[in-house]
């Protein structure tokens, strides 16, 4: 992501991509991207540093590399970037004026002679696609069946919140009651589910509170499984995302289900993005989870400054939503900032309170966390 916000802010006529054997899918990536967004820059990406770090890998590297061109030594290792840094300055004519770092975290691209120019006077121009394709990520398609067949509608989601808010303490009873059904969809559809415990207005029409009806088709029982233990929550939070956008008028840009691609650098974390923002250069990640205890809750949160550490560095936001009380919602991002060792490890808690306002419409909390 800073290489990306650096090309869109300083429009250069030719980029030269250095990278380790670590980070040259992560180079394509991008480089994709790039290339797509703007076509009349030219590119030159064969220079591969086989160990980065290896002080004398970095500078036989560096020694292919034009003279007189700027540098942006945002990211790589530590020893990459002092002995790039070190030889670009004494072999390749380097001035501080053309060495740069984007600086995410508080806003600015910093020059070396100590000029400072903030990330919001320049036009990015972030696309959510781009931002998803620039990770090794990518949508998830759209499902095998519509929502037509599944039944599943905006008002279901929305019930089911208000039943949560209230109603915490049997939330589990929901996800024990519908695991089978996401899990062996085939085998639970054909035994009784005691949804009882629910009101009528979050069920299926072809349902009641009696339980699941027997002959239920398979993928729509799945379907149904997937969205009663947790997907109901993710829908919430996509939706009230699109509402503060269209309320503020902050020209964010949302996505819902988000994965990473078979064979992209990402490949290896198994976990989906539930929620994916773009607002200007940053990116909000939100993870949902429908557990109200703080020992739940504070797995996700690093789970989720995990995602944001891969994906945008200082330059990505995350949050979790979930069913905490509001003193454990607060408990739990204490814990983790000292956990995470300062400011570097904050995570936003939204807990059940805020699931609350929300339903009623107010955002403010929300209004905070995408400044």
């Amino acid at each position: 992501m800073p290489l990306y916000i650096s090309i869109a802010a300083l429009n250069p006529r030719v980029v030269h991509w250095v990278c380790s054997d670590d980070t040259r899918q992560c180079k394509d990536d991008l480089l994709s991207v790039v290339s797509k967004k703007w076509p009349e820059i030219k590119h030159q990406d064969n220079y591969y540093i086989t160990d980065a770090h290896s002080p004398r890998h970095v500078r036989d590297t560096m020694s292919h590399l034009p003279q007189e061109a700027a540098l942006n030594y945002t990211g790589g290792t530590k020893v990459m970037t002092v002995h790039a840094h070190a030889y670009w300055m004494t072999h390749l004519g380097g001035r501080p004026g053309r060495s740069l770092y984007v600086d995410g975290r508080n806003g600015f691209i910093r020059f070396d002679d100590g000029t400072d120019e903030p990330l919001s006077g320049f036009d990015i121009d972030l696309s959510i696609d781009d931002a998803i394709s620039m990770h090794g990520l990518e949508r998830i398609g759209p499902k095998v069946i519509s929502k037509d067949e599944t039944g599943i509608r905006p008002g279901h989601w929305r019930a089911l919140a208000r039943w949560a808010v209230d109603s915490v303490d049997q939330v589990p009873n929901l996800y024990n009651a519908c695991r089978g059904l996401r899990e062996k969809p085939g085998a639970a559809r054909n035994g009784p589910i005691d949804l009882s415990f629910l009101p009528s207005d979050v069920l299926p029409d072809f349902a009641s509170v009696d339980g699941w009806p027997v002959g239920s088709g398979k993928r729509v029982a799945k379907e149904w499984g997937e969205f009663f233990t947790g997907g109901w929550l993710e829908k919430f939070a996509q939706e009230v995302m699109q509402n503060v956008d269209r309320k503020y008028s902050l020209e964010l840009a949302v996505a819902g289900g988000v994965r990473p691609e078979p064979m992209g650098p990402a490949r290896n974390r198994d976990s989906e993005l539930d929620v994916v923002v773009v607002r200007g250069y940053r990116i909000y990640l939100v993870s949902c989870t429908t557990a109200s205890k703080a020992s739940s809750i504070k797995p996700k949160c690093y789970e989720a400054l995990n995602r944001i550490r891969l994906i945008g560095g200082g330059l990505a936001k995350a949050a979790v939503v979930c069913l905490a009380s509001p003193s454990d919602a607060l408990a739990v991002e204490e814990r983790v900032r000292i956990g995470w060792q300062g400011e570097e490890g904050t995570v936003k808690v939204f807990g059940s309170e805020s699931v609350r306002s929300w339903l009623n419409g107010d955002y403010l909390t929300l209004l905070d966390w995408l400044e």
